[in-house]
């Protein structure tokens, strides 16, 4: 037996998923006979021995964490995932992290996928996972969620309160004496994005700020091509704008790149306020204002939330929402 053959391997082999292969040695349903038989024929050929690698899972049990994210490539998540691996090793388990290719959760694709693994337990950080595949999954796993959580269900999380933090945003730039604030959001179908338009709109409002539809551009794309994009647009179409309550460090850069290229001066025709408050902030020149989220936090306090609970500890809140904290800089001090 070539021991070095894994359930990865026989997936290729066989044309499918991870998650198929799984459901079919897990003699689970939802699989076409056609498609059982390629996967059985797959293990011949690549020399798999299920009985061999079950024993190896058992082996490796309670020792694994499967991390679901929907992006790997911006300094926010990585943060988060530092966190969460640092605090993983220390109590001696090792992370497996997916990244979900689509908004279309599957509760038999995800919970294959983590038996596949070995998983003990399941850490996630996905937008709109519906409240059933939530509850369901949860009983067949102890789950936490970081970050971005599903709502309307008691499945712990840990994240930031996002209303609070955007009108705690948008408030101290009314305090500056701006009235013409715009705001470059997030895709609305986060719910960081959700939360931080509710404050800025609650925050214009009791201000006695009317709402301008046109001081408001969402990302259609995350990364830079996206985010200079709705920078440009938001220059286009938000005429007389002294302020920008930009929804990331990223969104204030690009602010600062069209602004430069268009003769506007931060801070002194156009003050900008930022989010995460990662090491770019104070790079840039002006440096930016920023309310620091504690990603690095959120990912420590998730894993540990999630250990406990493998381990029999149900003491932590289950529902945490961490401080965030404005750190004043250049970007809106004349």
């Amino acid at each position: 037996m070539n021991e070095k053959v894994t359930i990865h391997d026989v997936a290729e082999h066989a044309n499918v998923s991870i998650a198929t292969v799984s459901r079919v040695l897990n003699e689970l349903g939802n699989v076409k006979e056609s498609t059982r038989d390629r996967v059985y024929q797959a293990m011949k050929e690549v020399g798999y021995q299920a009985a061999a690698q079950s024993e190896k899972m058992q082996e490796q049990e309670k020792r694994i964490l499967l991390i679901f994210v929907t992006a790997l490539g911006n300094f926010f998540t990585g943060r988060e995932l530092d966190g969460i691996i640092e605090t993983a090793n220390e109590e001696g388990y090792e992370c497996v992290v997916y990244k979900l290719r689509t908004q279309k959760y599957s509760l038999e694709d995800m919970s294959a996928l983590a038996h596949a693994v070995g998983a003990s337990g399941i850490l996630m950080s996905l937008p709109n996972v519906p409240v059933e595949v939530m509850e369901k999954l949860a009983q067949m796993y102890p789950v936490v969620q970081f970050s971005e959580y599903a709502r309307g269900c008691d499945v712990p999380y840990v994240s930031i309160d996002d209303t609070e933090a955007g009108k705690r945003a948008v408030d101290f730039l009314i305090k500056q004496g701006c009235r013409r604030i715009a705001m470059i959001n997030g895709p609305l179908r986060y719910k960081y994005a959700q939360g931080r338009l509710d404050g800025y709109l609650t925050a214009l409002r009791e201000a006695g700020i009317e709402e301008n539809p046109l001081l408001i551009v969402h990302q259609t794309e995350q990364g830079m091509d996206g985010t200079i994009a709705a920078a440009e647009h938001l220059f286009d179409t938000a005429q007389g704008m002294d302020g920008v309550f930009a929804i990331s460090d990223l969104a204030a850069a690009a602010v600062l790149r069209v602004a430069n290229q268009r003769g506007f001066r931060v801070p002194e025709d156009l003050a900008l306020i930022s989010f995460e408050d990662s090491d770019f902030a104070q790079v840039y020149t002006p440096s930016f204002t920023a309310i620091q989220i504690p990603a690095f936090h959120i990912g420590k306090l998730a894993a540990r939330l999630l250990i406990d609970r493998l381990h029999g500890n149900f003491s932590s809140p289950p529902q945490i929402n961490l401080q965030i904290n404005l750190t004043i800089r250049q970007s809106t001090s004349v």
